[in-house]
């Protein structure tokens, strides 16, 4: 915005360009500002990212912008008078994007590639404009876990045995192990069991007069979980 002051710079036109400067300053740093918000993606199946507007003003255009992991930023395309017009349908997204719900963004058959940022900006009628941004998370289920064993000794009070469970597929899954049924934890006390470091081996000493036979293995990332139980009674047979 230009302030004109016929003749010399005045005390009075100085003052009316600072009062002018200040007042866009604090019009742009009430432009709302919202937090990011982390999504978490089954391979193969859809996710929605859910934009919602916080100024009563009409939505003019909505553009959303995809950052992957790795590789440069990506246009997806804009939503605009109730139409949304995708700007490169070669991309990797192909059809798989469309509108629902007015702002909202539907991403069909979800690959692990669609992991990234995704950015809304969204401009109003009266010009102002805010950003909406969304982290998602594409995760494989998880697949059904094994249990192997080792006996390590065999004796009419008890055996000695190790467990490993293990997880097939890619990604970072947690592994945690209970007991009986229903499951519960295999309590504190390390005078009957040891885990590893990473919590698939589990050593344990089992007495035969113990009331849970049952040891369970679950592996679990944030969108899905499996379990396999395996019975003691069948890993420690009792001497003849």
């Amino acid at each position: 915005m230009a302030v004109k002051c016929a003749g010399k710079i005045s005390m009075a036109c100085v003052l009316l360009g600072t009062f002018i400067c200040s007042f866009l300053g604090l019009e742009s740093s009430q432009v709302p500002k919202t937090p990011m918000i982390q999504l978490n993606g089954i391979l193969g199946e859809s996710a929605l990212l859910s934009v919602h507007i916080t100024s009563a003003n009409t939505v003019s255009i909505v553009k959303w912008i995809f950052h992957p992991r790795k590789g440069e930023a990506n246009d997806l395309g804009r939503f605009s008078d109730g139409k949304w017009v995708r700007w490169n349908m070669s991309d990797s997204f192909g059809q798989r994007l469309e509108m629902v719900d007015g702002p909202t963004l539907k991403i069909s058959k979800l690959v692990v590639k669609d992991s990234g940022v995704y950015k809304a900006h969204v401009t109003f009628s009266t010009g102002v404009t805010e950003s909406h941004t969304f982290s998602l998370t594409v995760y494989e289920p998880v697949r059904e876990p094994q249990v192997t064993h080792k006996l390590i000794s065999n004796t009419p009070e008890g055996c000695n045995v190790t467990l490993r469970c293990q997880a097939s597929g890619k990604g970072d899954f947690r592994v945690s192990w209970k007991r009986g049924n229903p499951l519960r934890a295999l309590g504190e006390s390390p005078d009957w069991h040891q885990l590893s470091d990473n919590g698939e081996d589990l050593h344990l000493f089992w007495h035969r007069n113990a009331s849970d036979a049952n040891i369970t293995c679950l592996v679990s990332n944030p969108v899905d979980q499996k379990n396999i139980s395996i019975n003691l009674l069948s890993l420690c047979p009792a001497e003849d």
